[in-house]
């Protein structure tokens, strides 16, 4: 006898709505009602609906996405787009922690998630694209900047759109959620200013082209040390440098330089730098907190690695990510009852800094 390899096609269908409706004896419309969520004018009572859920299960009935999305006419699918950039997409730790706060609530609503940029290197043409074609029902902008390439495209295919941690007053039609950098700054500066430091520095990522959030930490930094009446301690340009080591060992090379003038604090943009600040302090033989106290502003999980653990300004990215999240769900019920103010200037959530202490500031040292 000859064994053939071919495997036999299943011949068994799958379990349909009409299926369930002869079990039952009802319309398909009062079984794709329950099933469906289908908005109509369909009234099923408590009774008949739990007959079609129960009977549902019994054959094994699972529900087919397209048609539920036609029934329905929404997706429950919301798409996270990341604008191309240096140090971008869904791996790095920024943006993860969005991510986290973004998905957290969506499972919470029962929808789902299209990352369209996961890498953060293509174009806005694909998040445009998955708009028109109704892929999803609003967009998350996570690290856009009021310059990205595409944004004013991307707002002209949908008003069903947030941006999370966006601290830039332009586009103003823009829903955004975003962060009090200024706060977080003053919050830092007078944690240390009550610890008796007077010599105090910012260190930031670059001399050159800053980033918005860094020009604005840096701008109310310089306010903070004018309302304290402090010295303003500024390394002099000298071009542009890299993203982070270069700029961390240029500032610790120019505060040693200062001598006895140096500075006795430090707070950086963010807390890699400041992580990166202590090893070279240390590597010089500079006792963090004994001699400098460093503070950092994110408190990301890098505060715990570093030993000593590292005092931090709290920017709350998974909250921020989930507030987002609820936003854009009102804007999409808002557009689906069809309840339109007139004002297109977009909503702004902004969320508070928290000083997080820890091992790495100290009481000044004479």
């Amino acid at each position: 006898m000859i064994k053939s390899n071919i495997i036999p096609r299943r011949t068994s269908r799958r379990p349909t709505l009409s299926a369930i409706a002869s079990r039952i004896g009802c319309s398909k419309a009062v079984v794709s009602t329950v099933l469906n969520n289908a908005k109509g004018n369909t009234i099923v009572s408590d009774a008949l609906r739990k007959r079609v859920e129960d009977t549902a299960r019994e054959i094994g009935y699972v529900p087919n996405f397209a048609s539920r999305c036609l029934a329905r006419k929404s997706t429950r699918m919301l798409g996270v787009y990341i604008p191309p950039g240096i140090w971008t997409g869904v791996g790095m730790m920024y943006e993860g922690r969005i991510i986290r706060g973004i998905e957290r609530t969506c499972q919470e609503r029962n929808y789902e998630l299209l990352l369209i940029n996961a890498s953060g290197s293509r174009n806005a043409d694909n998040c445009v694209r998955k708009i028109e074609e109704q892929q999803v029902d609003g967009i998350l902008l996570v690290h856009a900047r009021s310059n990205t390439l595409g944004l004013q495209q991307i707002l002209e295919a949908t008003n069903k759109i947030v941006a999370v941690d966006y601290n830039e007053p332009e586009p103003s039609s823009l829903n955004a959620v975003s962060f009090d950098n200024t706060a977080a700054v003053n919050m830092a500066v007078e944690h240390l200013v009550e610890l008796g430091h007077k010599r105090i520095m910012y260190v930031g990522p670059s001399t050159m082209e800053p980033s918005p959030d860094d020009l604005s930490r840096r701008n109310a930094f310089n306010s903070a040390i004018r309302h304290f009446n402090l010295p303003l301690i500024e390394k002099p340009s000298a071009g542009k440098t890299s993203i982070y080591g270069g700029a961390i060992q240029s500032a610790v090379d120019f505060s040693i330089s200062l001598g006895n003038g140096m500075p006795t604090a430090f707070v950086t943009y963010n807390d890699l730098l400041a992580v990166d600040l202590m090893h070279r302090l240390t590597d010089k033989g500079i006792d963090v907190p004994g001699k400098v106290s460093v503070i950092g502003i994110d408190d990301s999980p890098f505060c715990t690695i570093a030993r000593p653990q590292l005092t931090s300004v709290r920017h709350p990215l998974e909250l921020m990510g989930q507030q987002a999240v609820l936003m854009l769900l009102e804007l999409m019920e808002k557009e689906s009852m069809d309840i339109a103010d007139g004002d297109r200037t977009g909503k702004r959530t902004l969320f508070s800094p928290e000083l997080v202490v820890r091992g790495t500031t100290g009481k000044a040292i004479s």
